[in-house]
């Protein structure tokens, strides 16, 4: 006798069930198998790439420096039959950052059509106690241990004071909180 069993790889009604990890500069192979691209950050539920983020630095010139398009003109590249399409076969979300700002797209979709995150449910006190949330040592040490010493140094002066909500932080808090 045959037997068609569902497996249901994510517990949706029971986010905490679910194993939630992220990877910065992921390398993945291209079609071509002669070379790598590496998107920015891959955000995995129970192993599965649901989310891919290319983050551009903040601290380029207006009009000038990387942007929240150059990010989005990359994830298109990357979806591309000759790049690395096989990363995109499950992803449900993609990101474009910059420090400050962001917009999100699906698998496919035009730089036309990628959007700004409005948020409707969580608070904007929720949201900045989300962001002024200190990290814990161990989270830190873990953080920062393939980092040089400096990059620590920075970001303990930056936690130090009152941090305020960006259009980024809004974007991924809204569309990348585990209970969404």
């Amino acid at each position: 006798r045959k037997a068609n069993p569902t497996i249901a790889l994510i517990d949706w009604q029971n986010p905490q069930n679910n194993s939630f990890t992220f990877t910065e500069e992921y390398s993945v192979l291209r079609t071509d198998l002669t070379q790598t691209r590496r998107p920015d950050i891959v955000c995995f539920v129970n192993g599965i790439p649901l989310a891919v983020i290319e983050a551009k630095r903040p601290d380029g010139q207006p009009g000038k420096g990387p942007t929240v398009d150059a990010g989005i003109s990359q994830t298109l590249r990357n979806q591309s039959k000759d790049e690395i399409p096989q990363l995109f076969a499950y992803s449900q979300l993609l990101l474009s950052i910059t420090g400050h700002d962001g917009r999100y797209g699906t698998c496919g979709t035009p730089k036309k059509f990628w959007a700004s995150w409005k948020e409707e449910d969580i608070p904007e006190s929720q949201m900045e106690a989300l962001k002024n949330t200190p990290l814990s040592g161990a989270q830190k040490d873990v953080l920062f241990v393939d980092r040089k010493p400096p990059a620590r140094i920075w970001f303990e002066d930056w936690a130090s004071r009152p941090l305020h909500v960006s259009d980024q932080d809004r974007l991924l808090i809204g569309l990348l909180s585990p209970q969404r």
